[in-house]
């Protein structure tokens, strides 16, 4: 067989044996092939191999076929005939190739003159470890996220991964976390070592490296359980260094030894540092909602494109959590808002709303009370309860109802507002605005959960209303003050019972004599 001629063999350093593609490579400023993974250290052919990558000669090249490589407008094809077959993209320019190799030499020196200044583990052994070839391989160089997505991490081996280097280390960060994924395991970031502001090493970890710290294992007056352990010790990591003259971050450690059972493909997209929202996927789920379709039921429009659930790497709750992050970078839901409130004035002239907007244009709060419910205040608004929920809403701000009963014993909204806080200033505006949207009729008794801002607030606006406790909270305080379910069962039976005033009265004092309660004082 003829030898290969000097560009050849000079780029004979890109030319492997045809295994799955790595990825692909920008050489000489053009796109010139897909990488391939590196034939072995022994050529079974009887060729020669030169390790540098390594030029190879025999049955390698045979294997080759001359659409494998995209060729640009510039590029020339150059046939050499190898046994019957004929090789495309490779390239007669020999000085790029030199300055190349120049390159090369240049970061292997700078790589072993600063390799004693890396602390490895010597206890790891397996699919880890420094690279023995460390200087002279070939680096796969991954510079942007497009070039991730070429690769083929089920078929990546540990070798390959110890040949790479990145442009930066969010493009590191991104290239473990998808071989975590395909690998069946998490990926953060651990500990990072600086020469003054300038970072020069990096180490990720697998999800479960180290293990929790003692002080959550003898925490006094522990309120609820903790969560299930995790952090088992597990010492897979990827230790990454900077080349001071390229500036390119290199693999100085790796190793895949896990101490825990890692996951199925289709199991590990569920990790908690793998499920994201496409931005493909968050516009159709905007779009969704904007049509009045749920969150769960968008979900299940999602994993019926995919195929099934297991094919859909997020849940609900991550749903939400994008949804609440667009809330609160972009105030999606404020002018929607009021501009519905004034399309709903134009068909309803007696409706009332009132907002506050901050210095920047962002809604603070808003009060809005229609004709029917101003209506249903004057005829049933001699005791009104109000009180303010704990963020539950979509909105994810205070959700503030003032509410009452009428003759049928039914529920009736007088008005409601969305806050941004529950400061006593806010619940003097609320009640303001109340007193503005009835004609300025006072309530006789205004019920509460006992908050002491409302009670101020209250003071300040009703000064001649009664202020009382709700019927929860009173029996959540009898509960807590006498610790007698069957006194609380009677008690609950004389606050809500129909009675005339003797008849209560006599229930009453049989009920405190009953449990001998007298003296307490909050009976």
């Amino acid at each position: 067989m003829a030898s290969p001629s000097p560009s050849m063999e000079r780029r004979s350093e890109i030319v492997f044996e045809v295994h799955p593609p790595i990825l692909r490579v920008l050489l000489n400023y053009r796109v010139v092939a897909i990488w391939h993974r590196v034939a072995g250290d022994e050529d079974t052919t009887g060729g020669e191999v030169d390790h540098g990558v390594g030029s190879v000669e025999g049955e390698g090249f045979a294997r080759l076929e001359s659409d494998e490589y995209d060729l640009q407008e510039d590029e020339t094809e150059n046939d050499h005939p190898v046994e019957g077959k004929r090789y495309a993209g490779m390239e007669s320019d020999e000085n790029d190739f030199q300055e190349d190799d120049t390159e090369h030499d240049r970061h292997a020196e700078a790589d072993v003159d600063n390799g004693d200044a890396v602390e490895l583990e010597d206890g790891l052994d397996g699919a880890g470890g420094m690279s023995e070839n460390y200087a002279k391989d070939e680096f796969y160089a991954v510079d942007s996220g497009e070039s991730i997505g070429w690769i083929d991490f089920l078929n990546l081996s540990a070798e390959d991964v110890l040949r790479c280097n990145f442009a930066d280390v969010d493009i590191a960060f991104e290239f473990y976390q998808q071989y975590a994924k395909h690998h069946g395991f998490g990926a953060r970031r651990s500990r990072s070592e600086k020469r003054g502001e300038v970072r020069i090493r990096q180490e990720f970890v697998c999800h479960r490296q180290g293990f929790r710290s003692p002080k959550f294992y003898s925490m006094p007056n522990w309120k609820k359980r903790p969560r299930a352990e995790t952090r088992c010790g597990c010492p897979a990591r990827m230790l990454l260094r900077m080349d001071d003259e390229s500036g390119r971050w290199h693999v100085a450690f790796f190793s895949d030894a896990h101490n825990h059972h890692v996951l199925e493909l289709r199991f590990s997209s569920m990790l908690p540092g793998h499920r994201r929202m496409s931005e493909a996927d968050i516009e159709q789920m905007n779009d969704m909602r904007k049509g009045g379709i749920g969150v769960s039921r968008i979900h299940d429009f999602m994993a019926s494109l995919a195929g099934g659930y297991h094919n859909v790497p997020y849940t609900t709750r991550d749903m939400h959590n994008v949804n609440a992050k667009q809330r609160r970078e972009g105030g999606l839901d404020a002018e929607p808002c009021l501009r519905y409130l004034r399309e709903c004035k134009a068909n309803d002239p007696a409706l009332y709303y009132k907002e506050v907007v901050d210095g920047e244009g962002v809604l603070q709060h808003l009060f809005w009370c229609d004709g029917t419910s101003q209506i249903d205040y004057q005829v049933f608004g001699d005791v009104v309860a109000f009180d303010a929920t704990y963020k539950k809403n979509v909105y994810l701000s205070p959700l503030v109802v003032f509410s009452g009963v009428n003759h049928h014993n039914q529920t009736v909204v007088f008005a409601a507002a969305l806050v941004a806080d529950e400061k006593e200033e806010t619940y003097v505006w609320l009640l303001q605005q109340l007193q503005t949207s009835t004609k300025g009729k006072a309530p006789v008794s205004i019920i509460t959960d006992g908050d002491r801002q409302m009670k101020s607030a209250i003071e300040q606006v009703f000064p001649e209303a009664h202020h009382r406790l709700c019927a929860w909270h009173l029996l959540r305080n009898a509960t807590s003050n006498i610790g007698k379910p069957k006194f609380t069962r009677i008690f609950r039976d004389c606050m809500l019972g129909d009675y005339e005033v003797r008849t209560f009265q006599r229930k009453w004092f049989e009920m405190v004599e009953k449990f001998g309660v007298a003296d307490k004082r909050w009976v």
